[in-house]
């Protein structure tokens, strides 16, 4: 028997649902029963082995109240498909599709959005880049002056 090869696209459009889905709070089952499939049906989906047809992409969308152009939105930047990498912008690394469909990201996210201090997320956003940083980075940095 052949393996079934997982298109890059079904791939990307499945972590876009799984990442939009966590974000609402919305589980599997949930999810399943309002597409009416189960959820074992949504886990595939979002692992990108089932491509979703389009009307079912419609529908999706329509539930979690987003275009459908959302579940696409970056793809088009991806640098090496062969190996589902995909690069936020020019200066950072690559990231991997896996990367992205990660709860602590949806968690992170989710927290993110409830604050309503625009210093306190600038700062937030200074503090997650610098512990993201490599080493190369950070010695680049201290060599500058801050921007502030």
């Amino acid at each position: 028997m052949e393996d079934k090869k997982i298109n890059p696209v079904d791939i990307y459009v499945g972590s876009r649902l799984r990442m939009r889905r966590s974000l609402l709070g919305i589980s599997q089952n949930k999810m399943g029963s309002l597409i009416g499939v189960t959820f074992q049906q949504v886990q595939k989906y979002e692992k990108g082995v089932n491509r979703i047809g389009s009307s079912r992409l419609y529908q999706i969308s329509k539930i979690l109240l987003i275009p459908i152009s959302y579940f696409f939105d970056g793809y088009d930047e991806a640098k090496d498909l062969n190996s589902s990498m995909v690069r936020i912008s020019e200066k950072e690394e690559p990231i991997k599709y896996k990367d992205l469909d990660n709860n602590e990201i949806a968690r992170l996210i989710k927290s993110f959005i409830r604050i309503s201090n625009p210093v306190v997320k600038k700062n937030v956003i200074t503090l997650v880049k610098s512990l993201g940083m490599n080493n190369n980075e950070r010695d680049l940095q201290k060599k500058s002056p801050p921007l502030y």
